[in-house]
């Protein structure tokens, strides 16, 4: 019972250490969340980090307006493209058709152009 005594209290110091240099730790590497303070001992407000961090969702904010615009006039136009390819594919799928039977998609003989070779 002893020996298990023993193992239990060095656990509980060991645990009150770590515990301890974890509080050390946080406390001299304090985040100035809202506030620094300047020379003249004043405080500035919204200076600190969650200041930054409003600069910072302002500016996100700006950009994100125009990318937006630019976005939806890119989806727009790629719309318009996707209904023009599937006209295109329509179109060649027939030249091919042409190419390899001689005869269009209803059925007319269409005559093949001649090649004139190089000199």
């Amino acid at each position: 019972m002893t020996r298990i005594g023993k193992i239990l209290v060095l656990v509980n110091f060991l645990f009150a250490l770590t515990f301890s240099g974890w509080a050390v730790g946080l406390y001299t590497q304090r985040v100035d969340w809202a506030f620094r303070v300047d020379e003249g001992g004043k405080i500035k407000p919204d200076t600190g980090e969650i200041g930054r961090l409003r600069e910072r969702i302002a500016l996100l904010q700006r950009v994100r307006d125009p990318a937006l615009a630019r976005w939806q006039t890119a989806r727009t136009a790629l719309a318009r493209l996707e209904a023009e390819r599937a006209k295109n594919q329509e179109w060649y799928a027939e030249q091919i058709k042409i190419l390899e039977t001689g005869r269009d998609r209803e059925g007319k003989e269409v005559p093949l152009l001649a090649l004139k070779e190089k000199d």
